[in-house]
């Protein structure tokens, strides 16, 4: 057991800065849902030489640093692609959860749950924890992207607490090599429908039922 740990722990570096090589845009989303938690993954298309200039002009306008910081695989001559970590350009402007049957007495049947929901995500080589009423126009937008682990860093997370004053504050994880949340306070999500909406015109919709 001892041997096979040490091993996992050099199969992984810390990478300081490394240019993203990519820009990927969003085709659409894949929801899962697991115990308490739902993650909304981007599916990504092919690459779009066009879109990925475009972004990096809106990001660079920012003043984004568009490099990736974090853990990753030690890179060798066998898997010299692996050094390639991209982005997601998301630019979500809304996420909206709506119970599809009642919650409680301050949340009937198709109203929303955003005001007990919290977000957890890659942003910016940082996890970030927050309200999910935090998120505004393009409160959300370059996502790290590992395109030879898909799911590895891109995911983003939903969590319902039975009251928004149970949501933890913001907060910022600048090392990405997992966390743990200390509230205890998370229930299941009722049936509900998902609505994503990004800057880019689209809007996605998914309803998750409460199995």
């Amino acid at each position: 057991m001892i041997i096979c740990c040490c091993e996992c722990h050099k199969n992984w570096e810390f990478a300081e800065n490394i240019p993203y090589s990519r820009i990927y845009s969003v085709n659409t989303y894949s929801l899962t849902r697991d115990r308490e938690k739902i993650d909304i993954i981007p599916v990504c298309g092919g690459y779009d030489a066009l879109f990925d200039k475009e972004s990096r002009s809106f990001y660079s306008a920012l003043d984004t640093n568009l490099s990736f910081t974090g853990r990753r695989l030690v890179i060798t001559n066998s898997r010299k692609e692996m050094e390639c970590w991209c982005a997601v350009d998301l630019r979500i402007s809304a996420i909206d959860i709506f119970a599809l049957e009642e919650f409680d007495d301050t949340h009937p049947a198709e109203t929303s749950l955003n005001d007990l929901c919290q977000l957890w995500y890659t942003y910016k080589h940082c996890k970030v924890i927050r309200p999910l009423t935090d998120v505004q126009d393009a409160g959300l937008m370059l996502v790290d992207y590992y395109p030879y682990n898909e799911g590895f860093a891109e995911v983003i997370s939903l969590y319902l607490f039975p009251s928004h004053k149970n949501i933890p504050a913001l907060k910022f994880y600048p090392e990405t090599g997992g966390f743990l949340n200390d509230n205890n306070d998370i229930i299941c999500f009722p049936k509900i429908v998902v609505r994503i909406t990004d800057t880019f015109g689209k809007e996605f919709s998914y309803i998750l039922d409460n199995q």
